[in-house]
């Protein structure tokens, strides 16, 4: 599972077994924002846009999952791929696997 901080390295977003993702606070330990529900496995892989607006999500469920701020606005969903990895390309943001 990964975990990725925001640009200004206040918040930290880590996947989690646990189906969610949430937004904890980067130097303590408190919640910020979350959880965020949806999918049905684990959140194997967490990015999050250059401009920090978009957390992009890839689970074990074969779906990517994108949090347009702090709302669920999109979900992207793939078949039969298992997804490990996400990755946000800033030059012109988007999000590949």
């Amino acid at each position: 599972m990964s975990a990725v901080f925001s640009p200004d390295g206040k918040h930290i977003i880590p996947g989690s077994g646990d189906r969610t993702i949430r937004d904890w606070d980067a130097e303590g330990d408190d919640l910020v924002y979350g959880p965020f529900e949806g999918h049905t496995g684990g959140v194997m892989s967490v990015a999050l846009s250059q401009d920090g607006t978009r957390i992009i999500s890839g689970s074990g469920d074969n779906t990517i999952r994108v949090l347009d701020g702090l709302d669920e606005k999109r979900r992207f969903e793939t078949c039969g791929v298992n997804l490990y990895t996400v990755t946000i390309c800033t030059r012109h943001g988007l999000a590949t696997m």
